[in-house]
């Protein structure tokens, strides 16, 4: 085969692969799209109102925000679904190297590096002990604390209901200003950081690296099967024109 014939054969087995990938994306996509947008119109209409004195809602009304909650859920498994079909296509039962090998070099990885991770969460913890300030006790505050905000002792309360995020803000806030204001303790954190991002780097870059290996060299191994397949028939076709040729001159 010449070099022209490869790239030609390439692009029409790229393009049937993504044919097939699209067909399975959109099959994928309406039949659980019209799945999921069933099962909550049920779900909708045999679950009463929480208030007795309320009516139950219009079903058509509903039509509309159950659809906008059930598209973008079918647009993600129908994107799982066309992704895996390719990946099958492509590399073959090899697509399970990845599934296996990158969660298990995990595992390993930080089963391998859980002690030292373990003694510098230790080691940070004690340091937020320690730099922790002493709480005064010789002049007690008697007021009430304030709910839903920073108490006069500094605590915080009421962290439910609607300020829920305002207080999960304040104490990142509060947190970042901790750190910038210890040295020692910002410090201990870098350290938990580096290790356990080491723990997942050399679990994950090396499974990662091997996976991609072996779906490359499958994926180019099953191509090139696909287009010698294909070349006899061309190859024989060619020929029996040839010999046809020069039996009759």
């Amino acid at each position: 085969m010449k070099f022209k014939d490869i790239l030609s054969a390439l692009r029409l087995d790229f393009m049937a692969s993504l044919r097939l990938s699209w067909r399975w994306f959109w099959r994928t996509g309406v039949i659980s799209c019209v799945l999921i947008f069933a099962a909550l119109l049920i779900a909708v209409s045999q679950n009463p109102a929480p208030d007795p004195s309320m009516s139950s809602p219009d079903l058509l009304s509903m039509v509309l925000p159950l659809l906008v909650f059930a598209i973008p859920l079918s647009l993600v498994l129908a994107l799982l679904v066309g992704f895996l079909r390719l990946a099958w296509h492509l590399a073959g039962i090899w697509i399970l190297v990845p599934l296996i090998l990158i969660p298990a070099s995990l595992f390993a990885s930080f089963t391998l590096m859980g002690g030292r991770i373990k003694e510098s969460a230790r080691e940070f913890v004690t340091a937020c002990e320690k730099a922790e300030p002493a709480p005064d006790n010789s002049q007690p505050d008697a007021s009430p604390p304030q709910s839903g905000g920073v108490s006069p002792g500094g605590g915080l309360h009421g962290m439910h209901g609607g300020g829920g995020k305002a207080a999960l803000v304040l104490i990142l806030v509060i947190l970042v200003y901790f750190l910038a204001t210890h040295p020692i303790l910002l410090w201990q954190f870098a350290i938990l950081a580096f290790w356990l991002l080491a723990a997942f780097f050399l679990g994950f870059a090396p499974a990662a690296v091997a996976s991609l290996l072996a779906l490359t060299a499958s994926s180019a191994h099953r191509t090139w099967r696909r287009i010698l397949r294909e070349a006899p028939v061309e190859t024989s076709g060619q020929s029996g024109t040839g010999q046809s040729g020069t039996g009759h001159p």
